[in-house]
């Protein structure tokens, strides 16, 4: 947004700056803002009268600015550099700036202060506001006084330009929404095993089935029916078996004998399986004849 500054019209009741001191007791110079209205609203003031009557000759009033919602106009009546006759208070007029706001306060009102307060700030420094009721015993700013906290907030949500009127919102950045995150595929491994005639993902991990037991018999049955069964042992391989035995009993007999005999104790471990040999040997010879 912005306004309509007016500069073409002049009051002639205020003292210059260089004479402040003299006549205040204070040098001019810009401490605050004071925020007066134009009177009950029921009497319907309107923006060109008030300005008008602060500019007339020989007044004893004034302000600086007539602020209205009405078109968006602003008229400067009185250089800031010098003093208006607005709040009733030496230090008052010497080191603010008087303002003169719409009485009815609608929010086309509002908005075009804190446009005028932004550049005004923009111009002369972070400064606060002041009401009129802060220095004279009286009822302005009327709705105004409610409202101070507001009006100043709002001032810090208006950008200034390079002229006065100039003036633009800040914009409000956007919310950001984070994005949704991304769905993350389940890792599935390229090998499967079938558990139970189920496909399975091969995780290394091992995997418990379910166990039939009528199939697990049967398996022990093919198992079983597939060892050979040991065969009987015959009667002539008992009489061959003890046969074996004897010959070689016989055989360790002999050799001990002829170690003793020939008093030397190593023959037996060497003639024992000799001997073996030998009684097999003419068994078999004699069982041929």
């Amino acid at each position: 947004m912005s306004y309509k500054y007016e500069t073409k019209y002049n009051s002639p009741n205020f003292t210059k700056g260089s004479d402040a001191l003299k006549v205040f007791g204070y040098k001019r110079k810009i401490d605050g803002f004071c925020l007066h209205h134009w009177g009950d609203p029921k009497a319907k003031p309107s923006y060109e009268g008030v300005r008008n009557y602060l500019s007339r000759s020989n007044g004893n009033t004034s302000a600086h600015l007539v602020v209205t919602g009405t078109g968006r106009r602003v008229s400067v009546i009185v250089n800031y550099n010098d003093v208006a006759w607005h709040s009733g208070n030496a230090w008052g007029n010497a080191r603010t700036i008087g303002i003169e706001l719409d009485p009815r306060g609608r929010e086309s009102d509002k908005d075009v202060f804190a446009e005028v307060l932004a550049d005004l700030r923009s111009a002369f420094g972070d400064k606060p506001l002041y009401m009129h009721s802060h220095f004279s015993n009286t009822q302005c700013p009327g709705v105004y006084k409610k409202l101070l906290s507001d009006l100043d907030k709002r001032s810090y949500q208006k950008i200034s330009g390079n002229k006065f009127g100039q003036v633009t919102n800040k914009k409000t950045p956007a919310p950001v929404i984070p994005p949704k995150p991304k769905a993350v595929p389940k890792k599935v491994s390229p090998t499967t095993k079938k558990v139970d005639g189920t496909p399975q993902p091969d995780t290394g991990v091992a995997v418990v089935h379910k166990i039939d037991y009528k199939e697990e018999n049967n398996v022990k049955e093919k198992i079983m029916k597939s060892v050979p069964k040991p065969s009987k042992v015959s009667k002539d391989q008992w009489v061959q078996v003890l046969k074996a035995g004897l010959y070689v009993g016989v055989s360790a007999v002999l050799a001990f004998f002829i170690s003793v005999v020939t008093e030397n104790p190593d023959l037996f471990g060497t003639l024992t399986p000799v001997v073996n040999v030998v009684l097999v040997t003419v068994k078999k010879v004699f069982s041929e004849v």
